[in-house]
């Protein structure tokens, strides 16, 4: 997640899969609450199937986009450490996908 001074952001992930594959999403993120310690937050953005078998072709077959949609919270535990928790759903080409972790964040 990129910093902001509002309560907005953009976040950038690249999640591992089986077979090699990998979800590379961008995403608008809204944070509730922006300066307490439990900070529930909706994000929304595009995602594309990184294919190890395409290469650079991933990127020009319509059906490795999909929408992702995702809330979730992150609760303060103390500076700089905090607890995650996604629920998450993509859509697109014919797939469906949900999705739900719960990790642990450090800031820099």
């Amino acid at each position: 997640m990129f910093d902001s001074p509002t309560s907005r952001h953009v976040e950038v992930g690249f999640d591992l899969k089986s077979e090699s594959h990998g979800l590379l999403h961008i995403g608008y993120k809204w944070v509730f609450h922006h300066n307490s310690a439990f900070r529930p937050y909706f994000k929304a953005g595009p995602t594309v199937i990184m294919n190890p078998n395409e290469q650079l072709g991933t990127f020009l077959k319509p059906e490795n986009y999909q929408a992702r949609l995702a809330g979730g919270f992150e609760k303060l535990l103390k500076v700089p450490m905090s607890l995650r928790f996604d629920l998450e759903a993509a859509l697109g080409s014919g797939r469906t996908e949900f999705a739900s972790a719960l990790g642990y964040s450090w800031a820099f």
